[in-house]
């Protein structure tokens, strides 16, 4: 994205002196991490991953109550299976915005990365109540519910993650295992072989 470019043009048309120049340093240098994450995952290089952490670490020198820095932090260490590290900084990010849903989905994704289910639940149930469109949080309900063997309400949470975004793969993977789980093979194979409709050759769909 050229977000960082826009941001730098910003900053030297205002110059230093301008009170919006260090929100400005500060968004700029988000985006510069954000390039980096989405370029190693894209690379599976960890090396920007590195680069990447260091940038959003400079982010919290300029901005200290920077919510969308400690997100982005929590991600990275998601990247690199630091799932206590994750919510720490989720829960930082909800500090400074207690009502960003993104980042209490989060919060959710990192519970369940730990198998602490009933705490992913509670999460992804305040983030739905905040925003009931929100893909990822009904995703990310739905795991936390088959985790727990209740496939039944699993099932609801993954077709309406495949409503609000269609194109959501993994919700249509997980669709189809939870209905395998219940015995409903019609419905398990339509699941599946949408995902691979949309996802051609994937070894998951096609075990």
């Amino acid at each position: 994205a050229l977000y960082p470019e826009y941001l730098n043009k910003a900053g030297e048309v205002l110059g230093q002196d301008h009170f919006l120049y260090v929100e400005l340093k500060a968004k700029e240098t988000y985006f510069k991490g954000l390039n980096l994450r989405l370029r190693g995952e894209q690379m599976k290089d960890s090396a920007l991953y590195l680069e990447a952490r260091a940038m959003q670490e400079l982010v919290l020198q300029l901005d200290t109550a920077a919510a969308y820095a400690h997100n982005e932090l929590g991600l990275l260490a998601r990247r690199e299976n630091r799932f206590e590290e994750s919510i720490h900084h989720f829960k930082r990010a909800l500090d400074f915005s207690p009502t960003w849903v993104l980042a209490r989905t989060n919060l959710c994704g990192s519970y369940n990365e730990l198998k602490q289910n009933d705490e992913a639940i509670l999460q992804c149930r305040m983030a739905l109540k905040r925003d009931s469109s929100f893909a990822l949080a009904h995703f990310n309900l739905g795991l936390a519910l088959a985790y727990q063997f209740n496939f039944e309400e699993a099932v609801h949470y993954f077709k309406q993650c495949i409503i609000f975004d269609p194109d959501y793969l993994a919700g249509y993977l997980q669709l189809g295992l939870a209905q395998y789980e219940l015995q409903h093979y019609e419905e398990a194979q339509l699941a599946l072989e949408t995902f691979l409709l949309k996802s051609p050759g994937n070894a998951l769909g096609l075990i």
